[in-house]
């Protein structure tokens, strides 16, 4: 029996804000990116990512970093510790 080789791991992203509507309702989601670039995605898009496991996402607490998925139809971490992605602070504004 020949064993079955596990398909490469997806890259790990760091998820550290958010941008709202005019209803305070998060619209796009973003953090660092390679070459010291930031990027943003609206939410839609990440989520249909993570479910697909093209990417994985993570956000940071101090020096933890939780692993997230989808639970509801809405980014969650893993390990349920209450994090809401409503809870990420304004992403900056790179123009």
């Amino acid at each position: 029996m020949t064993p079955v080789k596990d398909a490469p791991s997806p890259k790990a992203v760091e998820i550290d804000c958010a941008r709202r509507d005019h209803r305070a309702v998060v619209t796009h989601v973003g953090g660092p990116g390679e070459d010291a670039r930031r990027w943003i995605a609206p939410l839609e898009e990440v989520v249909a990512a993570l479910e697909r496991n093209e990417v994985r996402y993570f956000v940071s607490h101090g020096a933890q970093q939780f692993g997230l998925r989808v639970k509801d139809g809405e980014l969650a971490t893993m390990i349920d510790d209450g994090w809401s992605v409503r809870s990420l602070p304004a992403c900056r504004d790179s123009r």
